[in-house]
């Protein structure tokens, strides 16, 4: 995880350091601080990620996506399908290459284009259910996961809201998107 601080000159510690990672990203990067459970390791990462490691050697174990287009309704495919002849072939290479990750530029740049591509689509869909995060909303743009050490739970700027086991099975999900952010922040 790169880390810096608010000042040019501010440092971080350089030594004595195990293992450094790269997690998956699209759009503005943004993560918390770990959560770490037994022997691996949870962070969440902008847009809505929820990626785990191994605590001793920074493997990643899997990644897992909370996307806004993991909730699209029957009855929204049904009345806008040209829209999903694009959403669906984008949504499928979004997840595939954020649990494919590896950290190169272009595959974050290619991550930003699509997450973008598919916010865009998906407010044809419907705008307040897919309602654009607001702009420049600080401090970041996910939230600290938390766990109870059974299950990790998530909460997006995205108004995703996710529980997973420590497998990153899911146990549920849901968008309670009020509309743009900036009218009651985070």
């Amino acid at each position: 995880l790169e880390m810096y601080g608010g000042e040019a000159e501010e440092r971080y510690e350089e030594t004595g350091i195990l293992w450094t990672v790269e997690p998956p990203q699209a759009g503005r990067p943004s993560f918390y601080q770990p959560v770490i459970v037994g022997n691996r390791i949870y962070v969440a990462s902008s847009p809505a990620f929820l990626v785990c490691y191994d605590k001793l050697t920074g493997k990643r174990l899997w990644t897992r996506d909370s996307g806004p287009w993991e909730f699209i309704t029957a009855e929204e495919r049904a009345k806008s399908p040209e829209l999903f002849v694009k959403i669906d072939p984008k949504a499928k290479r979004f997840k595939e290459l954020a649990e494919s990750f590896g950290g190169s530029p272009g595959e974050r740049a290619e991550l930003g284009g699509l997450f973008e591509e598919l916010l865009s689509l998906l407010q044809k869909v419907d705008p307040v259910k897919y309602a654009p995060p607001g702009k420049g909303q600080e401090p970041g743009l996910v939230s600290q996961p938390i766990s109870d050490g059974k299950l990790i739970y998530t909460l997006s700027y995205l108004g995703i809201a996710a529980c997973h086991d420590l497998d990153g099975k899911v146990k549920w999900k849901t968008l309670e998107n009020e509309g743009p952010q900036w009218k009651h922040g985070y």
